[in-house]
């Protein structure tokens, strides 16, 4: 992991293609996935190549592992039997996921003018669904309602997730452990975890980042818009470092935009009148805080659980809700 996050964006040009693939692979890994070999040329770190040459510039590669139509690195072919169900059952789910995912956005959006733009991403959006998964979100917000927004953000959805206990909540993201996660679920009591919250980034967070890496450069390439897209576009405006790493990103397709938001029917009464005005935030924060150490005590039972939590804060730091203390970021910063 410390290579990866270790790149800088200023040192992808001098690459070969093989070294391109491995470390392409290696921010799937940190997602918790293998990667089809026919879609590593579109994915590839410094920009996309014909599949032809990406193919042979990696068939001798010791390092690399291609098998069954997959490809990873060397150490981690547990990956590659999780993957391929994954992309067995993801054409399946994909049409109700992405459903539940617009209606979730758009309550979202019409309860909260906090909100200023909304990415799916972790399994939805990388292709990879399983039915146990739940739905990624990355979200954009005005200054001063992180937490907040998060809070609000939480308490929708537990409209989506009432149900009976499942496990299985294996999503790739920035901070996800990826189809490795779903292998030691923790079971959450008489809720069904349909949503997540990824991450949260302030505009002052998000234009420009802090972070400058090629594993959020790599979030960003898998975060699909369905909110206005047009900010989207206007933070990797304000991050040209990301080209660097995913030229590609700039060539994304345009976004399907969510229809007009209705009214929220949950948080537009209290959370959403607090953020039209500008309050709440410390309560929230201080609320969000309990909540963090109530599911703190409740993952004690499960220590794959602690050490997936503990790789999530790793990898969201700077932008953790709640920042593990004392954690330093080992990657490349602005």
């Amino acid at each position: 992991m410390d290579e990866v996050l270790s790149l800088g964006y200023n040192e992808v040009s001098g690459l070969t293609i093989a070294q391109r693939a491995g470390y392409t692979l290696a921010l799937a890994h940190l997602r918790g996935y293998a990667l089809p070999v026919d879609r590593l040329p579109c994915l590839l770190l410094g920009g996309p190549e014909p599949a032809g040459v990406v193919r042979e510039a990696i068939s001798g590669q010791s390092r690399i592992i291609l098998r069954d139509g997959l490809a990873c690195l060397r150490g981690s072919e547990g990956l590659l039997h999780a993957t391929q169900e994954r992309l067995s059952s993801h054409p399946g789910l994909e049409g109700s996921f992405a459903r539940l995912a617009r209606s979730y956005a758009r309550e979202l959006v019409g309860a909260l003018p906090t909100v200023e733009c909304v990415a799916v991403a972790g399994s939805l959006s990388s292709g990879g669904l399983c039915s146990g998964d739940d739905i990624d979100f990355n979200l954009f917000v005005r200054d001063g309602s992180k937490f907040l927004s998060y809070l609000a953000s939480l308490m929708l959805a537990g409209r989506y997730g009432l149900g009976a206990a499942r496990g299985g909540n294996g999503n790739g993201s920035l901070g996800g452990a990826g189809a490795a996660a779903a292998s030691h679920p923790m079971p959450l009591p008489l809720i069904t975890k349909r949503i997540c919250i990824n991450v949260i980034w302030e505009r002052a967070e998000a234009r420009p980042f802090a972070r400058r890496d090629a594993a959020l450069a790599f979030e960003i390439l898998n975060s699909r818009p369905i909110h206005n897209s047009r900010y989207f576009d206007e933070v990797v405006a304000r991050n040209r470092w990301l080209l660097s790493y995913f030229p590609q990103i700039a060539a994304r397709h345009p976004a399907e935009e969510l229809a007009p938001p209705g009214n929220g029917r949950l948080v537009s009464g209290v959370l959403g009148g607090l953020a039209r005005a500008g309050l709440g935030e410390g309560l929230s924060r201080r609320a969000v805080g309990m909540l963090h150490s109530l599911v703190a005590g409740y993952r004690e039972a499960y220590p794959e659980s602690r050490a997936c939590a503990r790789r999530k804060e790793l990898l969201k730091h700077p932008y953790g809700l709640l920042e593990l203390p004392g954690t330093p970021w080992r990657g490349r910063e602005a």
